[in-house]
């Protein structure tokens, strides 16, 4: 498991975004007030450099914390389109099931539902901590009873071909969930945005001020401002993970739907 795992779990947002924010300003300043006199001490009269440099250096990492961010945005997106098209899957297979005979309906019926409370009550948990879920033997048990059933009609043909084609959809969109739990940025961008934000922030002490608590503002200024999008993309960084992630609104909503069924 990833070192901030426990922070996405445990805690709630709104105090991950205050330590990162929080403690990386507080670090900022602290080191400014530390190479301060090192600064004063060789003093120089380009700050008009100092400020050109810092604005490129500047421009470039907004850039790319703004490319990391989406990215991350993009993955969380495309986790929660994951998510619902299961959970569609499930309710067209809850749908299909209408066109079956009597016994197999009734069979397959509390199997898929069994399935689905599990996805809600089992396997979310676990994916909100980044743990793997193992396939449930239902889903097995679910899969070779629908694999022996033999229609006995035209229609129901037609319906079991059709159902059929949605089960394996419905795997395949189960198996692109999982891998969703592992999501993230790897390391070697993480060391970018890292060491961006150090370059940043470092460049600001060579700015020579008149007046410490002006210069002490400004750094801390700039050092919020990284810490947010660096929140940002620490949140949202594993789509089924903590609590900025996927939930399981999709599956309620069949969940009840499929209550409702009586044939």
């Amino acid at each position: 498991m990833n070192a901030y795992l426990i922070w996405l779990y445990l805690i709630p947002t709104w105090l991950l975004g205050f330590l990162i924010v929080g403690s990386l300003t507080a670090l900022s300043v602290a080191g400014l007030y530390l190479v301060r006199p090192w600064v004063s001490r060789h003093r120089h009269p380009g700050n008009d450099v100092v400020f050109s440099f810092a604005g490129a250096t500047g421009v470039i990492y907004a850039l790319v914390l703004g490319l990391f961010a989406v990215a991350t945005w993009d993955s969380l997106k495309a986790a929660e389109d994951i998510a619902s098209k299961e959970a569609f899957q499930i309710g067209k297979l809850n749908l299909d099931l209408s066109g079956y005979a009597n016994e197999d309906r009734d069979h397959l019926r509390p199997m898929l539902k069994q399935y689905l409370e599990r996805i809600i009550n089992v396997e979310w948990p676990m994916q909100r901590r980044g743990l793997d879920a193992d396939d449930p033997p239902v889903l097995s048990e679910m899969m070779t009873y629908w694999l022996r059933v033999e229609p006995k009609t035209e229609g129901q043909r037609v319906v079991h071909g059709e159902a059929l084609g949605q089960l394996n959809e419905l795997l395949s969109l189960r198996r692109a969930r999982q891998a969703a739990v592992h999501s993230q940025l790897p390391p070697p961008m993480w060391a970018v945005v890292i060491l961006g934000a150090i370059l940043n922030i470092g460049i600001s002490y060579l700015i020579t001020t008149e007046h410490t608590t002006m210069h002490a503002l400004m750094v801390g200024f700039l050092a919020a401002m990284i810490g947010v999008m660096i929140y940002v993309i620490v949140a949202v960084d594993h789509p089924m993970w903590g609590a900025v992630s996927v939930g399981t609104e999709s599956y309620q909503g069949v969940l009840t739907h499929m209550g409702s069924w009586r044939n």
